[in-house]
């Protein structure tokens, strides 16, 4: 099995397209539109669209639907305002539309994607160099309640160290969390964690720069009992003194006499069952708990 990690990659977007001829007098024209939230993957209701340096603006109806009408022929700056883009601190920024005498001008306005978002807030912060960003929303896995406050572990190994690199920070009153200082190029495990529910583990990497959206789901779980056997492909015999662990955690061990080996207490989740031996080298499989 393959572990994948989901980017959400929705662009700023404004289209303009002039329609054909409405019933207008003179020569005035109309713009109509719809506002997207690319965030949530919804209209966005109730945002303030506007022609920049003029009174002609209006409201987003609850499908993200807006129409400005009796406009005069010309060239204009279309914006629009939502208490969303405050809360994010982002700006959508205006976008040029021409609206032809008797014509309409249909405009699809969006959001900046959470990965803009994520990597105009990075550039507030002081990064590592070479550091890439994770950020993503901590939910109930049962009631898709986002869960504020939630504690995030990220969790890698770096080369030549058998303990793993950690860092912990709390998700934000909206269940989002962000962090812009992981390596670029290591899998980080990721993991939550919110009074007695807990996340499923997954790892993800980030390119250098770059931004990964990983949202993590809350449940109920006990943590579980792993054992196991490395044995010779050929033989058949176990394969003793193999150092085996589960990357990103603290699980680590070497097998016995006979190649079995065991953890105790791992939290559910996707983990990269990792072996090496100076006879076999090092191996690695995917391990769904």
């Amino acid at each position: 099995m393959m572990l994948r990690s989901t980017l959400v990659t929705s662009v700023l977007a404004a289209m303009v397209v002039v329609g054909g001829p409405i019933e207008a007098a003179g020569q005035s024209g109309s713009v109509r539109g719809v506002v997207y939230d690319s965030i949530s993957h919804a209209p966005l209701s109730n945002a303030a669209v506007f022609l920049w340096d003029t009174p002609f603006r209006a409201a987003t109806d609850s499908l993200g639907h807006f129409s400005i009408d009796d406009v005069p022929a010309g060239d204009y700056s279309i914006l629009f305002f939502h208490t969303r883009l405050g809360e994010l601190g982002v700006s959508a920024g205006p976008r040029a539309i021409s609206i032809g005498p008797r014509q309409v001008a249909e405009v699809e306005l969006a959001t900046p994607s959470m990965s803009t978002v994520v990597a105009s807030q990075c550039l507030m912060e002081e990064r590592p160099e070479g550091a890439g960003a994770i950020s993503g929303r901590i939910f109930d896995g049962d009631t898709d309640v986002t869960l504020g406050g939630a504690l995030v572990t990220l969790s890698w190994h770096e080369e030549g160290s058998p303990v793993p690199t950690s860092t912990s920070l709390r998700a934000g009153g909206d269940g989002r969390y962000r962090s812009c200082a992981v390596p670029s190029g290591v899998p980080v495990l990721i993991g939550a964690d919110f009074l007695d529910r807990h996340g499923h583990r997954r790892e993800v990497t980030v390119a250098e720069g770059e931004s990964v959206e990983a949202a993590v789901s809350l449940f109920e779980l006990e943590p579980t009992s792993i054992g196991g056997v490395l044995s010779d492909a050929d033989t058949g015999n176990g394969v003793e003194g193999a150092e085996t662990w589960l990357r990103g955690t603290h699980f680590r061990t070497l097998t016995d006499g006979s190649g079995q080996f065991s953890f105790e207490g791992v939290p559910a989740g996707e983990y990269m069952l990792m072996t090496d031996h100076l006879a076999y080298g090092t191996k690695m499989d995917t391990l769904v708990v």
